[in-house]
């Protein structure tokens, strides 16, 4: 990937790859989670996050 200067903070393309990435780690996390008893925690913990990243 080139390093553009852009006046824009996060372009699209940034913000699909930050979201991207977060799904990735979300999701390696579901996958040890559902292994152990903090499954539901980390359900829980991961709900209150999405409440709080979208507003």
């Amino acid at each position: 990937m080139t390093n553009q200067s852009n006046p824009v903070p996060l372009s699209p393309v940034h913000i699909e790859n930050i979201a991207a990435a977060l799904e990735t780690v979300r999701a390696k996390l579901w996958q040890i989670s559902a292994d152990l008893p903090g499954f539901y925690i980390t359900a829980s913990v991961s709900f209150i996050l999405r409440r709080m990243s979208s507003g």
